[in-house]
């Protein structure tokens, strides 16, 4: 087995997924993988321990950047506790926010069965908290939870083509930028907003990542725009890489080119 490397950042952030699945904590109420995702990513600071490529163990804290810091999400995988790597997760975190110009006070909240394990890591017992949960409405939290059932998968670029015009039937606003993909390079994207209006009314916002032979010119155009053609494709270069051509059979102007497409949010109408 390697040596237990830890960063102050993932590897990818699908590995967050994949070790959250381990722990049997998978399926956060309400949350899409993107949201699960990000909250790593927009954490004052995290420590991910990495076994070679895999994700065995993360902690983060949230806090002020001046006087408090909450230390949560310590987990390690099961087959790989009692080897010391959530001690040192929490000792990288703690001396984060108590070393150089950082001097926050570090809390936690823990089930009772862990208590006596972060007072052997110098944690003193303290008045316990509270919280309130967010409570997101019932018929989006459906929808959203159970998309993968109802709909066959989350990842639309996965499956055949078709799938996506069986389940969206007009389309609605476009906003094209520039991001970073899962490989860190700066491609062109597309984000559109489709909607169904048969059963369950709802709305999904939809990145089109890599975008290339952008034709998209709305003016006169009438919105919501429906039927569309999707072609899966192989594209030229080094090796066939697959990508997805799309075109409304409405307007000719809309028209391009991408390596991937996938949902990024769903909501109820």
């Amino acid at each position: 087995m390697d040596e237990i490397e830890y960063f102050s950042g993932t590897r990818d952030d699908r590995d967050v997924i994949e070790l959250y699945k381990a722990l049997e904590w998978y399926g956060l109420e309400g949350y899409t993988d993107a949201d699960i995702e990000r909250t790593n990513r927009n954490s004052f600071y995290s420590v991910y321990a990495y076994d070679g490529d895999i994700l065995v163990g993360l902690g983060r804290v949230a806090s002020d950047g001046l006087t408090a810091a909450v230390m949560s999400g310590i987990c390690v995988r099961p087959d790989y506790r009692r080897r010391g790597i959530g001690e040192q997760i929490v000792t990288r975190l703690v001396y984060y926010c108590q070393s150089g110009a950082n001097k926050l006070n570090v809390q936690l909240f823990c089930e009772d069965s862990l208590i006596r394990w972060y007072e052997k890591q110098g944690f003193e017992r303290h008045i316990r908290g509270m919280w309130k949960k967010m409570i997101l409405p019932e018929d989006n939290c459906r929808i959203r939870r159970n998309f993968k059932e109802i709909y066959g998968i989350d990842q639309i670029s996965e499956i055949a083509p078709d799938f996506y015009w069986d389940n969206f039937d007009s389309f609605g606003d476009i906003r094209y930028y520039s991001s970073i993909n899962r490989r860190g390079e700066l491609v062109p994207c597309l984000m559109m907003t489709l909607y169904s209006n048969s059963g369950t009314a709802f709305s999904a916002d939809i990145i089109f990542e890599n975008v290339t032979e952008f034709k998209i010119c709305c003016s006169g155009v009438k919105t919501p725009l429906t039927d569309f053609s999707v072609l899966k494709i192989k594209r030229g270069g080094d090796g066939d890489i697959t990508g997805y051509r799309i075109s409304s059979h409405e307007s000719g102007n809309i028209n391009f080119l991408c390596e991937s497409f996938r949902i990024m949010n769903v909501n109820n109408l």
